[in-house]
C-alpha cells in the first residue's frame, strides 16, 4: 500500500512538470493526497502550493479545495483546531461563490471534526445547519449526511433515542436514493447504539441488514469490517452470560455464542486476506485470540495474539501492538506462567518507552530534512542566478550594464515604496496586536476567576464526602476509586449510620462537571436527610422518600421539561448484628462476591427524580443474608463505559466483573489501586469520558 502511494506521488510529479498555472492545482491536490499517506511535510507543501497558485489567481473554487486538503492533513496529524479552521474557511469560500453542495459536504466535515475534539455543542449546531442547507438546496445526500453526523454526536452525549431517530431519518433518505453504502452506514450506526445500550440482539439484527445490504453493493472491506463487528458482538454475548450464567442451558448459550463469534471472525480474516488489509488481519486474529482467552483455552489465545503480532509489525501499528503484548503477558498470567508473562510485559514496557523517543526523533528528523532541503535549493537557486547575471554581463557590455543600474535604482525606489507601505502595515498589526494581548488578558483573567470559582466548588463538593468517616468506620475493610472526569463531579459516594445499621451508597448524578456536581450536593443532602431527620434505614423507603424531596426540589413535572434532572444509585443498608444487607438501586446493581462466585442484586429500571409518568414510581426492596468475608460493590457506570483497547470500544460490565473476580485473591483494601490500574491501561491515550466511582466493603 506504501509503495503504491509512493508510486503514485512520482507519477503525479511527472505530470505536474508539464503542468503550468492553475492546471496545476488539481495535481498538486492529488499529489497532497498521495503524500499524506507517507510524509506529512510533503503533503503541507504540496497543498500550501496549491492554495497559493488558487489565491495568485483568485480561484476560489480551488482555493477552498485547497483549503479542505489542508483540514485533512491538519485532521490526520491530530491538529483538530487548525483543521476546524481550514474547513470552516473551505465552507465559507463555497458558500461565496454559490457552490451549495459543496457547501454543505464541508460543513458536514466541520460537524464531524468538532465532534472527534469532542465539542459536541458546536458539532450538533454546525450538523444542523447543514441539514438545512442541504433542504434548501434539494440535496439529499447532504440531508443524509449531517443526519448521520448529528445522530453520531447524540450518541456520543448518549442520547440514544434521539440518535437512533436521526440515523433511522438518514437511511429513509438513503432508501430513496438508491444509496446502498449510506444505508448500511446508516444500520451500523444504529447497531452501535444497541450495543453501547447493552442490547445485542438488536445489535446483531441490525448488523445483519447492514452486511447483506453492503454484500449487494459488493463492498468487500465493509463486508469485512461487519463480520469482524458481528464477531465482537457475539463475544460480547458470550462472555456477559458467561459471567452471569449458572444453568447448564446458559452453558451451552456461551459456547453457541463463541462459536458464532469465531466464524464470523474467520470469514472477516479470510476476506481481509483476499484484500491485503493487514491492519484488519490484525484485529480479526487479535479478536480471534480474545474469543480463546475467554474460553480457557490459552495456548490457542497466544498463538494468534503472536500471529497478529507478528503481522503488526510490519504495518506501523504501536499502539496495536502494546495492546498485543499486554494481552499476550495476561494469557501468560493466567496460566500461571509468570516468567513467560513478564517477558511480553517488559516487551510492552521497553516498546511503549521506543514510541515515544522514536516519534519524538522523527519529528526533530524530519524538521531538519526540510529545514536541508530547502536550504540547498535555495543556495542553487542564487548560484545559478549569479552565474547568468555574470553570462549576460559580459556579453552585453557596457548597455547592459547602463540597464542593469537602472533596474537598480528602479528597484530601489520600489523597495522603498514597499518598505514605507510594509511600516505602515507594521503599525497596524502593532495595533491590534496590543489590542488582541489587553483582550488575552482579560480573558486569562475570567478564565482565573471560573477555575478558582470550581476549584472553591470543588472544595465544597469534597466537604460531602464521607472520607474521614469512611476511614474510620471501616478502615482497611473497604475501599473508594473516586476518579472525576473535571474538576468537580456528579458522582458522589454516601454513608450513614444509626445504632443498628450502617448505610452506604455510590451515587451518578445527571452529568458530570459542574452541573453534575449542584445536583450532587442536592442529592447527598436528602439522603442524610432522609436517615437523620425523617429515621429511614431500608433502602428503597430513604430513595421513594429523595424522589419526592428531590422532585420538589427541581420542579419537575411533565410539562415542565427544563429541569430533568435525577440520580442513578446503588444503596445498601447493613444490619450490624443479623449481617442481613438491604439493597435498592436505580440503575444501578449490587455485586456480592462470595467465594470467586458474585450475586447480583438488579436494580430498578428507572431513575431517582426522573420520571415519566404522573406519579412518581417506587424502588424495589431487596435483601440477602451475609456471611463474613463477603466483599460488597457498589458503583456508578463511569468504570465499565470508559472507551479503550485495541477496538477503542466500551470495556463493559462485564469485563469490569471479570476483573473484579480475578482481583480477589487481593486485599479489599489494595483493590481500589488495582482497579485504577486496569482502567488507565484500557483507557490507554483516550480521553476519560465519564466521572468513575466504584466503592468495596468486606463484611
Amino acid at each position: 500500500m506504501l509503495n503504491a502511494q509512493i508510486g503514485k506521488a512520482d507519477s503525479l510529479k511527472r505530470v505536474l512538470a508539464i503542468k503550468s498555472d492553475t492546471n496545476r492545482i488539481p495535481v498538486l491536490l492529488e499529489l497532497a493526497n498521495a503524500y499524506l499517506q507517507f510524509s506529512s511535510v510533503k503533503a503541507l507543501d504540496a497543498a500550501n502550493e496549491a492554495k497559493t497558485l488558487a489565491y495568485q489567481n483568485e480561484n476560489d473554487f480551488w482555493l477552498a479545495k485547497s483549503y479542505n486538503t489542508l483540514g485533512n492533513i491538519y485532521s490526520l496529524n491530530g491538529n483538530i483546531s487548525d483543521a476546524i479552521i481550514a474547513y470552516k474557511q473551505s465552507a465559507k469560500l463555497f458558500q461565496q461563490i454559490g457552490n451549495k453542495k459543496e457547501y454543505v459536504n464541508s460543513l458536514n466535515v466541520v460537524s464531524s471534526t468538532y465532534q472527534a475534539k469532542g465539542d459536541f455543542n458546536n458539532a450538533l449546531n454546525i450538523s444542523f445547519d447543514a441539514f438545512k442547507a442541504a433542504e434548501a438546496a434539494d440535496y439529499k445526500k447532504g440531508m443524509s449526511s449531517a443526519l448521520l453526523n448529528s445522530g453520531a454526536v447524540y450518541r456520543s452525549m448518549q442520547n440514544y433515542n434521539k440518535a437512533i431517530i436521526d440515523f433511522e431519518k438518514a437511511m429513509s433518505i438513503c432508501v430513496d436514493l438508491g444509496d446502498e453504502i449510506g444505508q448500511a452506514e446508516a444500520l451500523n450506526s444504529i447497531a452501535n447504539i444497541y450495543g453501547d445500550k447493552g442490547d445485542n440482539e438488536k445489535a446483531i439484527e441490525y448488523l445483519n441488514k447492514s452486511l447483506d445490504t453492503f454484500k449487494k453493493s459488493g463492498n468487500n472491506y465493509s463486508i469485512a469490517v461487519e463480520l469482524n463487528n458481528l464477531g465482537v458482538t457475539y463475544v460480547d454475548m458470550g462472555s456477559n452470560l458467561d459471567a452471569n450464567g449458572n444453568s447448564e442451558s446458559d452453558s451451552l448459550k456461551v459456547k453457541e455464542y463463541y462459536d458464532k463469534a469465531l466464524d464470523y471472525l474467520k470469514q472477516s480474516y479470510e476476506l481481509r486476506r483476499k484484500l491485503g488489509d493487514k491492519k484488519g488481519m490484525v484485529s480479526s486474529l487479535t479478536n480471534i485470540g480474545t474469543v480463546y482467552y475467554y474460553r480457557n483455552n490459552n495456548d490457542r489465545a497466544i498463538d494468534y495474539f503472536k500471529q497478529a503480532l507478528d503481522l503488526g509489525r510490519g504495518v506501523g501499528m504501536d499502539e496495536v501492538e502494546l495492546s498485543i503484548l499486554y494481552n499476550i503477558s495476561d494469557a501468560y498470567r493466567v496460566k500461571d506462567q509468570y516468567d513467560s508473562a513478564f517477558i511480553y510485559a517488559r516487551k510492552y514496557s521497553d516498546l511503549n518507552d521506543s514510541v515515544f523517543h522514536r516519534n519524538l526523533a522523527e519529528k526533530i528528523s524530519e524538521m531538519q530534512a526540510r529545514y536541508g532541503v530547502e536550504k540547498a535549493e535555495n543556495d542553487a537557486k542564487a548560484a545559478e542566478k549569479e552565474k547568468k547575471l555574470v553570462s549576460i554581463a559580459s556579453g552585453v557590455g557596457g548597455l547592459l550594464l547602463i540597464v542593469v543600474v537602472f533596474f537598480l535604482w528602479n528597484r530601489a525606489v520600489t523597495r522603498k515604496r514597499v518598505n514605507t507601505k510594509l511600516n505602515q502595515q507594521k503599525q497596524e498589526i502593532e495595533v491590534k496586536n496590543s489590542a488582541l494581548q489587553l483582550a488575552n488578558v482579560e480573558i486569562e483573567s475570567k478564565n482565573k476567576d471560573i477555575t478558582d470559582s470550581i476549584q472553591y466548588a470543588r472544595k465544597i463538593q469534597e466537604a460531602i464526602l464521607p472520607e474521614v468517616e469512611f476511614k474510620a468506620t471501616l478502615g482497611d475493610s473497604a475501599f473508594v476509586l473516586y476518579r472525576p472526569k473535571d474538576i468537580v463531579s456528579g458522582d458522589f459516594y454516601w454513608m450513614a449510620q444509626t445504632e443498628e445499621h450502617l448505610l452506604f451508597a455510590a451515587v451518578d448524578c445527571t452529568g458530570h462537571g459542574v452541573p453534575g456536581a449542584f445536583v450532587s450536593i442536592v442529592c447527598s443532602n436528602l439522603l442524610s436527610q432522609a436517615v437523620k431527620v425523617h429515621g429511614l434505614v431500608q433502602p428503597n423507603e430513604i430513595l421513594n422518600d429523595v424522589n419526592v424531596h428531590l422532585s420538589e426540589t427541581l420542579h419537575q413535572r411533565l410539562d415542565e421539561s427544563r429541569v430533568r434532572d435525577g440520580m442513578d444509585i446503588a444503596i445498601c443498608s447493613l444490619h450490624k448484628k443479623s449481617l442481613i444487607l438491604s439493597f435498592a438501586g436505580a440503575f444501578n446493581p449490587a455485586w456480592i462476591m462470595r467465594k470467586n462466585e458474585i450475586i447480583e442484586l438488579l436494580p430498578d429500571k428507572f431513575a431517582v427524580g426522573l420520571f415519566e409518568e404522573e406519579e412518581l414510581r417506587a424502588f424495589t426492596h431487596k435483601e440477602v443474608q451475609l456471611i463474613k468475608g463477603d466483599r460488597i460493590y457498589v458503583f456508578s457506570d463511569g468504570y465499565s463505559d470508559q472507551f479503550g483497547g485495541i477496538s477503542e470500544k466500551k470495556y463493559k460490565r462485564s469485563s469490569f466483573q471479570n476483573f473484579i473476580k480475578s482481583i480477589q485473591s487481593a486485599p479489599i483494601q489494595e483493590q481500589g489501586k488495582l482497579l485504577l490500574e486496569e482502567h488507565l491501561k484500557w483507557k490507554g491515550a483516550i480521553e476519560q469520558i465519564d466521572d468513575i466511582l466504584v466503592v468495596g466493603v468486606e463484611v
